[in-house]
């Protein structure tokens, strides 16, 4: 384990829902800077409660009645090496 240099991360809040703004977004990630601003912490608060998935490297998870949705960049990074 090592200790993560810089707290701050790139965010930015943009609704994907409909075909026209996620092919507009797909472009700019491709061809331009994407607008974002450093931050230390992103919340998302949802106004009734929500189900989220989550699935990272072959692992899935859903989390139902969240309200609320805190992003942060970890302290310490944990290093996994599979054989």
């Amino acid at each position: 384990m090592g200790t993560v240099p810089d707290a701050h991360f790139n965010t930015v809040l943009v609704d994907l829902s409909k075909l026209p703004s996620l092919a507009l977004f797909m472009l700019k990630a491709l061809f331009k800077n994407m607008p974002a601003r450093a931050t230390k912490h992103s919340e998302l608060v949802f106004a009734r409660p929500a189900a989220l998935d989550f699935q990272s490297e072959g692992e899935y998870r859903q989390l139902t009645g969240v309200r609320r949705l805190t992003i942060t960049k970890s302290e310490r990074y944990l290093t996994v090496i599979k054989p």
